[in-house]
């Protein structure tokens, strides 16, 4: 929060927002594949008739507005000789936004996520690490483009941009540990809850703190994921934004 005209205090105030708002953004991606499911569960037996799979993504901004974007996509399993290929297409997307947010609200509507099919699931719904419809090289660049466009629309002063520009750098080398967004067991989650707690160090100085809660259930016929829920926790010098994901598969 920025109070009166001090500059160290509103310097101070900008850069851990800045930290929040690059938290936020690089979150997903950086516990994306942290926390793995353990032992895998009974088989899958998926329904030859198309699924309705929805994914709706809730993000929490600093004025305690909030973005909602659910995307639905008629999805149909096909076996084969190693487990399952699930092939999808968008059918219908909705978002919710501010006003002020209108040009993003556009894109976001013309965006088609079909590009996550097909993915390739082991015979217990796991997805695989190897044919994964998700490169999670695309999606780690991804995040830190729309990290350092953030950085470059603030206003400040070259050196500071300069150094939390070179941050994002430093982490996109570190990509290749990064694995896709998906749960590994989002089509087959074992019904517990698993968190994991990862703790950054923000060019700001301040004590950075990422915090990813996932649990979903199953369908008892199926096997296949009924809803499954993410959360994802940013804290920075005490202030926090959350990112919530929900997931949903149903008969078509």
């Amino acid at each position: 929060m920025i109070r009166g005209k001090d500059g160290a205090m509103i310097r101070s105030d900008r850069r851990t927002m800045l930290g929040l708002v690059m938290g936020a953004t690089l979150a997903p991606a950086l516990l994306a594949g942290r926390a793995r499911a353990t032992d895998p569960g009974p088989l899958i037996a998926p329904p030859l008739a198309p699924m309705r799979y929805c994914r709706a993504m809730e993000r929490g901004l600093a004025d305690g507005s909030c973005i909602l974007v659910e995307r639905e996509f008629q999805v149909t399993f096909r076996r084969f000789a190693h487990g399952f290929i699930v092939e999808g297409r968008q059918v219908a997307v909705r978002v919710d936004a501010p006003a002020s947010l209108a040009p993003f609200k556009d894109l976001e509507r013309q965006r088609d996520e079909q590009g996550i099919f097909p993915l390739t699931l082991d015979p217990f719904g796991r997805i695989s690490s190897e044919e994964s419809g998700l490169d999670p090289a695309s999606v780690t660049a991804q995040a830190f483009l729309e990290a350092e466009r953030m950085i470059a629309s603030q206003a400040m002063p070259a050196g500071e941009r300069g150094e939390l520009a070179a941050f994002v750098s430093s982490l996109h080398q570190t990509g290749t540990l990064i694995t896709a967004q998906m749960p590994v067991d989002l089509f087959a989650p074992d019904g517990h809850e698993r968190s994991e707690d990862v703790a950054i160090a923000l060019p700001t100085g301040d004590a950075g703190r990422i915090v990813s809660r996932f649990a979903g259930e199953r369908d008892q016929g199926t096997g296949l994921m009924r809803r499954a829920r993410r959360e994802v926790l940013t804290q920075v010098d005490g202030d926090t934004r959350m990112t919530v994901e929900r997931w949903q598969l149903q008969s078509g």
